[in-house]
């Protein structure tokens, strides 16, 4: 079922369509709150509450063909509240339990991937989580963050220069690449 009719039927009561819905965006939910928060701990709670929240507050959704967009938005403020809160920082040695990518990116370059985006600044790490591992468009992605599509297509370009930098493979636009693979 195509998700607008899934928020429909959840907006009514229907759990399983919620649940549905919690299947389909659990784990780019979930890759955003871990670049933002450098925990998997911290993470699946925020991605738990924001589930939560997005339940209790299915009725506030204006448009149902916005879902991702606002439940993205959810867990960032979720993320930002966790941080605050905390006021700590972690230091991820190794991923959470999850299958091993599928080639071309190898597990160990999955993780070098993943700690390199963890470590670009705050509006680069939240506009990429955004928009590979939550596959927002630009125009979604910019939004969620309330600034210019410009602002962000300059964001994701810095910040995949940064990665290829960083990592010091192929291309940007293989970095690119190699983020989508991690986040699926």
């Amino acid at each position: 079922m195509e998700e607008r009719g899934l928020v429909k039927l959840a907006r009514r009561g229907d759990v399983g369509a919620f649940t549905e819905l919690v299947e389909r965006h659990e784990r780019p939910m979930y890759a955003t709150a871990c670049s933002l928060l450098r925990s998997e701990w911290d993470a699946a709670d925020a991605v738990q509450e924001a589930f939560t929240e997005a339940f209790e507050h299915l009725g506030d959704l204006r448009d149902p063909d916005r879902f991702r967009a606002w439940l993205s938005r959810i867990v960032i403020n979720k993320c930002y509240q966790r941080y605050r809160d905390s006021a700590r920082l972690y230091v991820v040695e190794e991923l959470p339990d999850r299958p091993a990518p599928a080639d071309p990116v190898s597990a160990e370059e999955s993780f070098d991937l993943i700690r390199a985006v963890r470590k670009l600044d705050d509006d680069h790490r939240t506009t990429v989580a955004l928009r590979y591992f939550c596959d927002l468009k630009i125009d979604e992605v910019a939004d969620v963050l309330g600034c210019p599509v410009g602002t962000v297509k300059s964001r994701l370009n810095r910040a995949l220069t940064k990665l290829h930098m960083t990592l010091g493979t192929g291309s940007a636009g293989s970095v690119r690449a190699d983020v989508q693979e991690v986040a699926r």
